[in-house]
This record gives C-alpha cells, structure tokens and sequence, in this order.
C-alpha cells in the first residue's frame, strides 16, 4: 500500500506501473487516513498520475476518514485539470460536502466578491447551494456583501433565492438590511 501512495505522491509512474502489475497492491488500497493513491495523486496535482490510476479502474468516489473524494482534493488545491480530468472520467461524481469544507470555500468566495472562484467552485461540481455553518448560502452572503456579478451567476447556477438561513433570512433580506440595491 504505502509503494502505491509513495509512487503516487513522487508522481513516480514507473513504481506506479510496478506496483499495480505486480498484482499485490490493489488500485484502491488507502493508508490509516482511508486516502488512497487518486486521492494522494489529486492532491498533489499530477495529471498523469490520476490518468495512470483511473485507467486501473481506481475508484473516484472513495470516501477517506474525513469525507473528501479526489475530486474534494483536486479542487481544494486548485488543480483544475485534475479535476476536470475526474469530471470527464467518471461524470457521476461530486464534490462532497461533508464538513462543510466546500460549502464554506463557496460561500468566502461569494462574501469576498471572487467571480472566478465561485465559478471554478461551480464547474467543479460544488452546488450553488453550499451551506456555511449558519446555514447561509453563497448568494447570502454576495447579498449581504454587495456582490450582483456573483449573485447573479449564483441564481443562474440554480441557487434558490428563497433560502431561508438559520434565522430564517433569505437572499433579499440580507440584500435590504445591508442597503444593497443593485443587488435586489
């Protein structure tokens, strides 16, 4: 197991090729934290690392101990053609949003104004309806911020402008108490 994630983190495809051939190191095997070596090789950015393992049937959707798939880590770190590689290769997953992680990424984004974050996040397979820990969406807090480019993308990428929070505010009303017209 750990020759596979070694290989994986060096982007070493050579020891890659030995490991898998060699029949005694399954594809998926993950170390003590439950990653395996796509979520090592996602992580770090290694494109044809991700290709090499994906071509031995290595399992996109494999949860580790806190929840991330490869696709989590390919996008947390920004390694946009890993992830769209993942997308491509296996069209049925999704960024997981246990912890909140992703939901908290979209939602700083959409407060600090960050267009092409929000839609890097989108076309990563983050719903437009991540939640923060206040149960505030993206277009929450691009109301409350002032934010109309971001809130617009966001209610055309299927956010409900209807959402209530955890005290039962939506959208509009952030956008109102703030004195956010362009917003509204």
């Amino acid at each position: 197991t750990h020759v596979l994630l070694f290989a994986a983190r060096s982007n070493n495809l050579a020891r890659t090729e030995w490991a898998l051939q060699g029949g005694h190191i399954g594809v998926n095997a993950s170390d003590d934290m439950g990653r395996s070596a796509l979520h090592v090789a996602a992580s770090e950015g290694h494109l044809e690392m991700v290709k090499r393992l994906l071509d031995a049937e290595a399992d996109p959707n494999l949860q580790d101990k806190h929840g991330n798939c490869p696709l989590n880590d390919a996008v947390r770190h920004h390694h946009d053609a890993v992830a769209a590689l993942i997308r491509f290769r296996a069209p049925n997953v999704r960024v997981l949003l246990r912890g909140l992680s992703a939901g908290i990424q979209m939602c700083a984004a959409s407060a600090a104004g960050d267009i092409v974050e929000v839609e890097r996040l989108v076309v990563n397979r983050v719903s437009a309806q991540a939640v923060d820990y206040d149960r505030r969406t993206a277009l929450h807090l691009a109301a409350s911020e002032g934010r109309p480019e971001v809130a617009r993308f966001l209610i055309a990428a299927g956010s409900d402008v209807q959402a209530k929070d955890r005290l039962g505010n939506s959208p509009l009303d952030d956008a109102i108490r703030h004195g956010h017209r362009q917003v509204q």
